[in-house]
């Protein structure tokens, strides 16, 4: 399986349009699953969301489309009394019900103050629905990605890689320097390089896009190779593309550097352990890096809500933000 983020289209709403929303799902399923009774799937997706806007009626949407998949991602952050107060273990319940549709269904409700100890008095409400091309997504929840560019800007100047066999997965991070159309053909040109050079080792990946990078205003880049044979991961990067891994707690900072600037850089690649139990989360600087993974891995969460919610919980709003999750099997 192979993922890039200009194969994945982001779509923000602000404010939610019901009607709108059951339009992109009834093109989905018309176009992705037509074997679906339709009509009971749309009543029972606009009901549901309903209930959740009643419940939080400032949230706002993301939604993704890649050849994989489509997801609605409607979220909220509000205080603690309001989450008290909330009905909404029985709008979990209806959800676990309607899950058989779905490659993904459910809500989640998470303190802030659990994963950044200065958040006080503050949750995130989240629901997640979704739904795949195929029959079932391998391994769905093992890798997810989710990006979006700078606000106010449809050309994004972060992007992402990655590329799922039997034995292994190699994922990057790639962030154009600065943000806009010129970051966004760096980031592009970089993507394209890693693809062709995939099979390669990753000094060498990162050597070909030094390379390829030459004429643009470059970008930085995190890459990492998990193998499932020897349970090894092994990591490289330049710039401010940081990797972290649990349950080692490990911080990966790259050298500092552009590819596509000055001499080659010098490149170090770092090998760690990985198991069923590892998370590895590879982001760009939009993303703040104030907040602990621990607690996130003790939770039951999807990586679609993990990678979602790094980004909105953690982003900058001065810069494109990217974050990968890659969790064990």
């Amino acid at each position: 399986m192979e993922i890039d983020s200009i194969q994945q289209q982001h779509t923000a709403y602000p404010t939610i349009n019901l009607n709108a929303i059951n339009h992109q799902l009834e093109s989905v399923v018309n176009y992705q699953k037509p074997q679906l009774n339709l009509s009971v799937l749309l009543a029972e997706f606009f009901e549901l969301t309903q209930d959740f806007l009643d419940i939080f009626p400032d949230a706002k949407l993301d939604m993704i489309r890649s050849t994989d998949s489509t997801c609605f991602i409607f979220y909220q952050f509000h205080q603690q009394s309001h989450h008290q107060h909330c009905p909404l273990e029985e709008l979990k319940q209806r959800v676990v019900a309607m899950a058989s549709h779905w490659q993904i269904l459910e809500i989640i409700s998470l303190p802030l103050n659990q994963i950044n100890n200065a958040i006080c008095n503050q949750h995130i409400t989240t629901m997640v629905a979704e739904i795949s091309t195929q029959a079932m997504l391998p391994s769905p929840s093992l890798v997810t990605a989710f990006t979006r560019p700078y606000p106010g800007l449809s050309a994004n100047g972060d992007g992402f890689y990655y590329y799922h066999t039997n034995n292994e997965i190699l994922a990057c991070v790639i962030d154009g320097l600065g943000h806009g159309e010129p970051a966004e053909e760096a980031q592009r040109i970089a993507l394209a390089t890693v693809k062709q050079h995939r099979q390669e080792a990753l000094n060498v990946i990162l050597a070909h896009s030094h390379t390829a990078l030459r004429k643009t205003r470059g970008v930085a880049m995190t890459l990492a190779r998990i193998s499932f044979d020897d349970n090894r991961i092994t990591h490289a990067g330049i710039g401010n593309v940081e990797l972290r891994l649990q349950p080692r707690q490990n911080h990966f900072i790259p050298k500092a550097g552009v590819l596509g600037m000055g001499q080659q850089p010098n490149i170090q690649v770092t090998h760690s352990p990985w198991n069923s139990d590892s998370l590895m989360v590879i982001y760009s600087d939009g993303v703040s890096g104030k907040y602990s993974l621990l607690p996130l891995q003790q939770h039951s969460l999807s990586s679609r809500f993990l990678s979602h919610f790094l980004v909105r919980g953690f982003e900058r709003d001065n810069d494109d933000a990217t974050v990968l999750i890659v969790r064990g099997s």
